[in-house]
């Protein structure tokens, strides 16, 4: 892989990770309407850590491979 693909996939991965936050943020404020109940927080519970764990899967062996060529894209200098 040269460091044009590789940037082109931290800027997908950048974009999966803004677009799971803002859906665990639209969760979490489900959480404060009025008819909220036990049986929905268990859902959106799981949902989340289905989510996470789809995110394990991918982001464990993507850095464990490419570790060094990701790292300075998402810190750059």
């Amino acid at each position: 892989m040269d460091a044009g693909q590789i940037k082109s996939m931290v800027e997908e991965f950048k974009q999966v990770i803004t677009a799971s936050s803002t859906r665990k943020k639209e969760r979490a404020e489900r959480t404060h309407t009025e008819d909220f109940d036990a049986e929905e927080k268990e859902f959106l519970e799981e949902e989340n850590e289905q989510e996470e764990e789809v995110f394990d899967q991918v982001r464990f062996p993507l850095f464990a491979t490419f570790c060094f060529c990701w790292f300075i894209f998402f810190h750059p200098t």
